[in-house]
């Protein structure tokens, strides 16, 4: 189903849980195939810093589970 907006969650999953999570609105800049690129639309301040505190979290999280 094409649509012109979606309603996107994102979360941190802590030790199987979902311990923070944001919805925001995205629009498709394009598609190939099963794969989509999403930009995020009308993203307030207070969004856009918890989902910039969201994406350092997933980031640390991330380097400590390398090897």
């Amino acid at each position: 189903m094409d649509r012109p907006f979606y309603p996107v969650e994102i979360g941190v999953l802590e030790g199987g849980q979902i311990t923070e999570r944001i919805w925001l609105w995205a629009k498709q800049v394009w598609s190939d195939g099963a794969r989509q690129a999403l930009e995020f639309v009308s993203v307030e301040d207070r969004d856009r810093k918890k989902l910039d505190r969201l994406l350092a979290r997933a980031e640390f999280a991330e380097a400590a589970c390398a090897p």
